[in-house]
Parts: structure tokens; C-alpha cells; sequence
């Protein structure tokens, strides 16, 4: 029973070293998003703080109005705002990420990845179901608490039985110095057997236990199973889901990129207002941003099915 104990608690630490892993992955990825969207943020202030010279100049030939000039003054300072969160949101999450890996939280960490979406096949949601119920560590921990639920059954059911003993001595004995200065030997066979009539009560309660825990982990080991069918199957939509975000979000920045090169080109010529080219780049940053959102979620999702379906992942 305590061997099974310890590899009881052996599983336990492999689920726990699992999960682990997963926190550092979810943690190391939230730091490269919020840098990514850092970097998104700057970029977008770089480009209408240089908007707002220029119309600043054609405000002063006259060629804008007072209001596109305070508008887009509004919008830049909204910007710089954004800037500044991004930057704060930064430090945050690799604070968090050094309290996951148990660092001091002012540890200087560069995150030097750069997270990419590399197309791939996903597994199958039934082999990945099969994998995880051969895998998980919580199915490994229930078989050893079965066993060891089993030795206890045996050890009480010994409770009815009696205790039977055997003895042998062997003696070799000098008895008078002076008289008898001869050695002999001498020896000895015994058995007996004891039993407590009155303990038969107390075995039959134990052992009444010990098969009423015997009987709850098999009901518990299919509630087990199914949660972590369960488990599995929901990370595994997640992943999917997330893949074909990708693929949106993908087109979406392609179409917001060249949308702003238009407007900008027909700003330039004076065929469209100041307010459809601020819309523009707001419309290129949100897509940005939700692109890099995806890749990330992307990448956690991943990670969190392989450890849904046992794999360590390291």
C-alpha cells in the first residue's frame, strides 16, 4: 500500500508539472502579444504624428478646416493614450510571467520570439480523446487508489482469520564447570495460534469500508474519464476555432493595409476627407491587433491540448 502511495503521488506531481508547463507557455506568449501590440501602437502614433505636420501646414496654407485639424488632434492624443496602456500592459504580463517560473517579479527578461502561425494538421478530436485517456496523469493516480484500496480490503479480510505463530529454539548449554563438564544440547518446537473473537465486528466495518471505497473509485474514475473527455474535446474546438481566426484576421490586415494606402493616395490628391483617412488607420491598427490576438490564442490553445491530452510539452 505505500508503494502504491508513492506512485500515487508520483502521478499527482506529473499532472501538476503539466500544468506547470502550460502556465509558463500561456504566460511566455502573453508577454510576446502584448509586445506585439506595443509595437503596433507605436507605430500607429509614429504615423499620425507625422498626419498631424502635415496637416498641420495645410491648416496653415488653408486648406483644412479648423475642425479636421482639432479632430485629428483628438485622435493622435487617443493614440499616444493607447501607446502608453500598451507599454504598461508590457510590464504587467512579464511581471506575471516571472512570478510563474518563480523569479523576482523585477528580473530583466528579454523576450526575444516572435510568435508565428506555422499551418499544420491538427489531430483528430477522437485520437486526441484516445490519447488523453491513455495519458493523463488522474488515470495513472486512480489506478494506484484502486490498488490500494484492494490491499486494504485483503488486509481486513485477514482480520478473520487467526494468527498463527512457530517456534524453534535450539539450546547448547554448560551447566557445571565442576560435575558436569560436558556441553549438551537442548531444543524446543511450538505453534500456536491466537485469534481476538471479539475484534470480528470492528474487521467487518473496516472491510465494509474498504469495498465501499473500492466501489466509489470506479464511479469515480468514470466521472474522470468523462471530464476529461470533456476537457479535450472543448481545447480542441478552441484550437480549431482560433486556426481559422487566424486565417480572417489574416485577410483582414491585407485589406486594411491597402485600404489605407488608397485613402492616403486619395487625401493626397484632395478626393477624400481627413475623417476617412483617421478611420483608415484605426482600421488598420484594430486588425493588427486582432491578428496578433489570434496567433497568440493560437499558440495557447495549442499548448493547452497538449496538455489536456497528456503530452508534457516541454
Amino acid at each position: 500500500i505505500s508503494r502504491m502511495a508513492k506512485h500515487s503521488t508520483e502521478s499527482d506531481l506529473q499532472k501538476t508539472s503539466n500544468e506547470l508547463v502550460f502556465e509558463i507557455k500561456k504566460a511566455y506568449w502573453n508577454v510576446i502579444n502584448a509586445q506585439e501590440l506595443e509595437k503596433v501602437a507605436r507605430e500607429s502614433t509614429l504615423q499620425l504624428e507625422a498626419h498631424l505636420e502635415d496637416l498641420q501646414s495645410m491648416y496653415e496654407a488653408g486648406l483644412v478646416a479648423t475642425n479636421e485639424l482639432l479632430r485629428t488632434k483628438v485622435r493622435y492624443s487617443e493614440t499616444k493614450l493607447l501607446h502608453l496602456k500598451a507599454r504598461h500592459a508590457v510590464r504587467l504580463v512579464k511581471k506575471q510571467f516571472c512570478d510563474v517560473v518563480g523569479i523576482p517579479l523585477d528580473s530583466e527578461v528579454n523576450f526575444l520570439t516572435k510568435a508565428e502561425y506555422l499551418p499544420h494538421d491538427i489531430i483528430q478530436i477522437d485520437t486526441a480523446i484516445e490519447e488523453g485517456l491513455a495519458n493523463r496523469p488522474e488515470i495513472t493516480t486512480l489506478e494506484y487508489q484502486k490498488m490500494m484500496a484492494k490491499g486494504e480490503v485483503e488486509i481486513h479480510r485477514k482480520g478473520y482469520l487467526p494468527d498463527v505463530f512457530f517456534l524453534a529454539n535450539l539450546g547448547y548449554n554448560y551447566p557445571d564447570r565442576e560435575y558436569n563438564k560436558d556441553f549438551y544440547t537442548t531444543w524446543n518446537i511450538g505453534i500456536y495460534a491466537q485469534m481476538n473473537i471479539f475484534d470480528w465486528g470492528k474487521n467487518a466495518s473496516k472491510t465494509q469500508q474498504a469495498r465501499s471505497r473500492l466501489a466509489q473509485l470506479d464511479i469515480t474514475r468514470q466521472r474522470i474519464m468523462d471530464l476529461i473527455t470533456l476537457d479535450v474535446s472543448k481545447t480542441h474546438l478552441a484550437l480549431v476555432e482560433v486556426s481559422k481566426e487566424i486565417e480572417v484576421t489574416s485577410e483582414s490586415v491585407e485589406q486594411a493595409e491597402e485600404n489605407l494606402r488608397v485613402t492616403h493616395e486619395k487625401f493626397k490628391e484632395g478626393l477624400t476627407t481627413n475623417t476617412e483617412l483617421l478611420d483608415a488607420q484605426i482600421m488598420l491598427i484594430r486588425a493588427k491587433a486582432a491578428y496578433s490576438n489570434a496567433i497568440t490564442g493560437y499558440l495557447i490553445a495549442e499548448a493547452d491540448l497538449e496538455r489536456a491530452i497528456g503530452r508534457t510539452g516541454r
